[in-house]
């Protein structure tokens, strides 16, 4: 049987389950795990190279205000409203069945 014990990710055997390891030991395999992790971390960005993003001068740019479009801005408040609307629906809903069994418990336990 072989368990993988997480903090130092090694294999310990059935015969080695009872067996304790020190502080110090554990603490050297945390640095080297973190250290590895760090290395291939960084050994990664080598493949990935950003460009940098320069800000344009504002003058510049052409602001147009007739290209201004609303209909994305419908959309998302359409979304987000109809998702509102059906949730209070539901838990409205289920508020009143929940009064109504109460109320007819109520009522069948007086007779």
């Amino acid at each position: 049987m072989l368990v993988i014990y997480f903090p130092i990710f090694t294999y310990i055997d059935k015969s080695m389950v009872c067996e304790v390891i020190s502080i110090k030991k554990l603490k050297f395999y945390q640095l080297c795990l973190a250290l590895m992790v760090g290395i291939l971390l960084n050994s990664m960005t080598i493949f990935i190279k950003l460009d940098p993003v320069m800000a344009q001068n504002v003058n510049d740019m052409t602001l147009s205000k007739t290209n201004f479009d609303m209909t994305p801005f419908f959309w998302a408040l359409a979304i987000v409203g109809g998702c509102i609307a059906v949730t209070l629906g539901y838990v409205s809903w289920r508020k009143y069945k929940a009064e109504q069994k109460a109320k007819i418990e109520q009522d069948t336990s007086v007779d």
